[in-house]
């Protein structure tokens, strides 16, 4: 046990001088807020990594340090008081947004938990004591559960104020307020509504709430403002006509331009990911076939469509020549996200996976029929060494779960082939296959 503590100071002490050799790199000062930030989920998880059974104490205990200890049983005693934070998730009464709406945010919550963050920071801003305290990990783990139902309870109010799509922002107007020393305290807010954007879905889509929550979510972001019916394709935002400037730049943007109502492809692209990523493949195999660039007509897009763009000119923009047109405003990350989707399509979710403590091959294509050519090959590079060919029985959608590998063959560099008559391939196979001793392995899928 010793050597393990050791261990955990160890990481911690590291970690904190390399977070101290980053900030002094730092070459814009902007950036700081973001590393800190970063850097202080980093160290939470280092800090209560014995939580995770590693100590293995007979009591199921874990150490944390003093400070953090304090902090997190004062937030867990302050959720367990403000009964009325989470109390609509288990008496399920709102029936529409107007009551959400009309009871306002629940401002006694927000501002001792605000202030508990904030007397923590200033606590620990100098250092911590190193004074270390016993938890009981059941304890933590009831305290993190309580946190999680009240942010999912949160979610679903966000999800009923946005009629049913998760929003991604929200204004607050101060409908009562005291004037006092330091300015002015409000009393109450009223939470305001801001047209959708399209990172909201993506973001709950990301979330464990099932799939019929979120085939639910697809349907109404299909009917949304988000949808572009001329294009088939879906915008960064809804309409910002009737919106603030005080949103920033993209209300100011000429509509279906830039930050405004365009095709931001690197976001619709996080959004068709994820529709595949959850196992939504009809949806994808749809979406991806008409918004993809690849399958775009050239005279329309005005680039090659072997190129991807920053963002496509929607049908909103006043413009009807541009209508479709890919724009280079600036970098894009949008081909990281295709190259995912590309790697989902050809590979699955865990091309190796562990069984029984045990490495396997374990490949699950997702493959629409308009990829498949008439002698049913479709080939891909498996971590640019290994060639893959899929031999579907026939051209038509392949969506896992609902066809059989019937043979994998694997073809050696030195010559040598090994049979297997199923779609799992044991360890020996799976780790040749991870070092690049295959060159090649042919798959039966039927």
């Amino acid at each position: 046990m010793g050597e393990l503590l050791l261990d955990w100071a160890r990481n911690i002490l590291f970690f904190t001088v390399f977070l101290s050799v980053i900030s002094h790199l730092l070459a814009d000062r902007s950036y700081e807020k973001y590393i800190r930030f970063f850097a202080g989920m980093v160290l939470i998880l280092i800090t209560i990594s014995p939580l995770k059974g590693g100590l293995n104490f007979q009591e199921q205990a874990g150490i944390l340090f003093e400070e953090f200890s304090d902090f997190l049983q004062q937030l867990d005693l302050i959720n367990a008081s403000e009964k009325d934070a989470i109390g609509f998730c288990k008496k399920q009464s709102y029936a529409a947004k107007e009551e959400i709406q009309k009871e306002g945010e629940i401002l006694s919550f927000w501002n001792q938990i605000n202030d508990a963050k904030e007397a923590y920071r200033e606590k620990v801003f100098s250092g911590i004591s190193g004074v270390k305290n016993l938890v009981s990990t059941e304890k933590v783990v009831k305290i993190l559960n309580d946190f999680l139902e009240t942010v999912t309870c949160g979610i679903e109010k966000a999800c009923i104020l946005g009629n049913g799509i998760c929003p991604t922002y929200f204004t607050y107007e101060v409908l009562e307020y005291e004037k006092v020393k330091d300015g002015y305290k409000p009393l109450k807010f009223m939470v305001r509504e801001v047209p959708y954007f399209l990172e909201g879905p993506v973001r709950y889509l990301k979330l464990k709430t099932g799939k019929e929550k979120k085939a639910k979510l697809y349907e109404q972001v299909r009917h949304s403002d988000l949808y572009d019916e001329k294009l088939s394709m879906y915008k960064v935002n809804a309409s910002l006509q009737n919106a603030s400037f005080e949103l920033g730049r993209a209300r100011a943007f000429t509509p279906g331009w830039l930050e405004n109502e365009s095709i931001w492809l690197h976001m619709e692209y996080k959004y068709l990911l994820e529709l595949i990523r959850n196992g939504m493949y009809e949806a994808f195999f749809e979406d991806f076939h008409k918004a993809a660039i690849p399958f775009l007509d050239k005279e329309v897009y005005g680039r090659s469509i072997y190129e991807n763009s920053s963002f496509i000119a929607s049908s909103k923009n006043p413009n009807k020549a541009y209508h479709g047109k890919g724009f280079v405003a600036r970098l894009s990350g949008s081909t990281i996200e295709f190259i995912s989707m590309w790697k989902q399509m050809m590979f699955g979710s865990h091309i190796l996976s562990m069984k029984n403590g045990e490495l396997h091959f374990t490949p699950q294509p997702a493959v629409p029929a308009y990829l498949i050519p008439e002698n049913g090959k479709v080939s891909a590079m498996l971590f640019g060494k290994t060639k893959v060919t899929y031999q579907f029985a026939d051209v038509t959608d392949y969506i896992p779960g609902h066809y059989e590998i019937a043979s994998m063959k694997f073809i050696y560099q030195n010559g040598s082939v090994a049979n297997v008559g199923s779609g799992v391939a044991g360890e020996k196979i799976a780790v040749d296959v991870r070092e690049g001793l295959v060159t090649s392995i042919e798959i039966d899928v039927r």
